[in-house]
């Protein structure tokens, strides 16, 4: 069972977090550009995409990184009494989530449900 002592600053990993998810969002705009830009361009040429989306697709997504964040920095602040503070048990938070995800990915599906691969 976790156990959280009054030690724990609320304040601190929400802020932590906000601040997280800002970056992570940063970090994938600067990556995704160039990945994304010449479909997105053909994508415009042919009239399948607007110039100016109508819908909050971005919006949903910046917000669900920034929520991300705060997930990992309340993770961390939780794995932090265990394993001590630094870079090895944020490396530790960060990499479990991915880690989980590859094995979904790996897994088989139950009968009747198609496979994500």
């Amino acid at each position: 069972m976790i156990r959280i002592d009054e030690r724990f600053n609320w304040a601190r990993v929400v802020v932590g977090g906000v601040f997280a998810g800002i970056a992570m969002n940063v970090i994938g705009f600067i990556a995704a550009i160039p990945q994304l830009n010449p479909s997105y361009e053909f994508l415009l040429d042919i009239k399948f995409l607007q110039p100016v989306p109508r819908h909050p697709a971005l919006e949903i997504k910046v917000a669900g990184v920034i929520l991300l964040g705060i997930l990992l920095g309340w993770l961390y602040a939780v794995a932090r009494h265990r394993l001590g503070p630094g870079p090895r048990t944020a490396l530790t938070v960060v990499s479990s989530p991915v880690s989980l995800q590859r094995c979904r990915r790996h897994s088989s599906s139950p009968p009747g449900i198609p496979s994500p691969n």
